[in-house]
């Protein structure tokens, strides 16, 4: 697990390495942090552990937040953890796949206005 980590930070220094000012990133209004670029615009709640390195090494914070992603497929525990998951998807799955949902953990699948 540590070398994971130790290889995400070393991949992020180089990514925020050959970011440029107003490009990649910014400054935010208060002057207090960087924050993305996103598309052209800032992005005040994009996270990346590019951007934590970048604060940390530039004293704009003392210290850095590391997130990491987890997906979990078809774990049981996942699902009956919690009394509801709710969840919106541009696919929900086969016949097969909805009908299995629905006997194991009594799932239920509608669709759902376009405008939401």
């Amino acid at each position: 697990a540590e070398m994971k980590v130790a290889r995400s930070f070393t991949a992020a220094q180089q990514k925020a390495e050959k970011w440029v000012l107003n490009q990649d990133y910014a400054v935010d209004s208060s002057g207090q942090r960087y924050v993305r670029v996103v598309q052209g615009r800032v992005s005040e709640g994009s996270w990346s552990l590019a951007l934590e390195l970048k604060n940390y090494v530039d004293r704009y914070t003392d210290r850095i937040i590391y997130n990491e992603r987890l997906f979990v497929m078809n774990r049981a525990h996942a699902f009956q953890k919690y009394e509801r998951i709710v969840g919106l998807s541009g696919s929900v799955g086969n016949d097969a796949e909805r009908s299995f949902l629905t006997s194991i953990y009594k799932a239920k699948f509608f669709k759902v206005p376009w405008f939401l």
